[in-house]
């Protein structure tokens, strides 16, 4: 029994390395729609709160942002459109995906 004890110590402990190399690239969030204001051009901002107490975040977008509503690419006209006519904001929910080294916008998606 101690022999497997070993084993397993000595096995975390070589893994242990490997597990300081990853390093966070991209955060996600998942916000409530109605704490979220999409971006009004390709190169401008958008805004969220990750609840309704918080701080508001302002995050850039560029051209390279994808927009997706239900796993399907669309343009940021008809993203703003779709997200613009949902009625229950607090109930549906968008998600942002934050590159966190050069601070943008990579993904908004929402499934409607």
């Amino acid at each position: 029994m101690q022999y497997r004890t070993t084993i397993a110590a000595i096995i975390m402990c070589l893994a242990l390395p490997a597990a300081a190399d990853f390093q966070t690239v991209s955060r996600a969030y998942e916000i409530a729609l109605n704490n979220f204001s999409a971006p009004p051009t390709y190169n401008s901002a958008a805004i969220f709160r990750q609840c309704d107490e918080c701080d508001p975040q302002t995050v850039r977008v560029t051209g390279s942002t994808e927009y997706r509503i239900n796993d399907k690419n669309v343009s940021l006209e008809e993203f703003r459109k779709s997200i613009f006519n949902v009625r229950n904001r607090s109930v549906q929910t968008v998600i942002v995906l934050h590159h966190l080294e050069s601070d943008t916008v990579e993904q908004i998606l929402v499934t409607l």
